[in-house]
């Protein structure tokens, strides 16, 4: 069942892709909660997340459905 936990890692890439592309400033936050205080992250830090997001969200998808596919002809034959 290989598949399954794939599809499932897939899956979480891709909400963590989506969570990266739609709120980059989250993934800041996290990252420098403890050394600022108040600050912003710049244009190029939300330009690179995004794109980071991007990539995981298609990544996280590609593999959910290869993955599901797998799993379902691994079902039926």
């Amino acid at each position: 069942m290989k598949e399954l936990l794939f599809c499932l890692a897939g899956l979480a890439l891709a909400v963590v892709g989506a969570l990266l592309l739609i709120k980059p400033e989250w993934a800041w936050k996290l990252e420098h909660f403890w050394c600022t205080e108040g600050g912003r992250p710049s244009e190029w830090y939300e330009t690179v997340t995004r794109l980071l997001g991007v990539f995981c969200l298609l990544a996280g998808t590609v593999l959910f459905l290869v993955m599901l596919v797998s799993l379902i002809l691994y079902l039926v034959f």
